[in-house]
């Protein structure tokens, strides 16, 4: 015989019961990502929750909380590996990429020569003025 689902227990609904779905990016609904993969079940799964509709949520595998385990010499090495080292590797990356970049641009100074205007500079012309244009200070022509 075909295996049936469990039938849902009845639940009593409080009627002052409020639910708020809370997403921290303005262009939520309009991602083109949406259409990918479980992406709709992401915008489908709150609002059928929020409208009170459980039965139609996705499936959770297990509620329990996986404990994560780690020896006191492993703490320690977690906790200096991110408080020291993979800042100084940041700062040490951040260090090699400015160097680099200095070096490339005096190099490029060295061959073009110093900066700065190399033709001699010519004051620009002044412009004669036109006898068709009228004098407008009220002056004889």
């Amino acid at each position: 015989p075909p295996l049936r689902p469990e039938p849902e227990p009845i639940v009593k609904k409080d009627k002052n019961e409020q639910r708020v779905f809370v997403v921290g990016d303005s262009d939520f609904l309009t991602d083109a990502a949406i259409r990918f993969g479980g992406n709709g079940l992401l915008v489908l799964d709150p609002i059928r929750w929020l409208m009170g509709e459980e039965s139609f949520a996705g499936q959770i595998s297990t509620e329990a909380d996986v404990p994560i385990s780690h020896t006191r010499k492993q703490d320690v090495a977690w906790f200096y590996s991110s408080i020291f080292l993979v800042p100084g590797l940041v700062l040490a990356l951040g260090a090699i990429v400015t160097r680099r970049g200095r070096r490339i641009r005096k190099r490029a100074r060295d061959v073009d020569g110093p900066p700065g205007p190399t033709a001699p500079s010519v004051p620009p012309a002044t412009a004669a003025p036109t006898t068709s244009s009228p004098n407008r200070e009220g002056a004889a022509p």
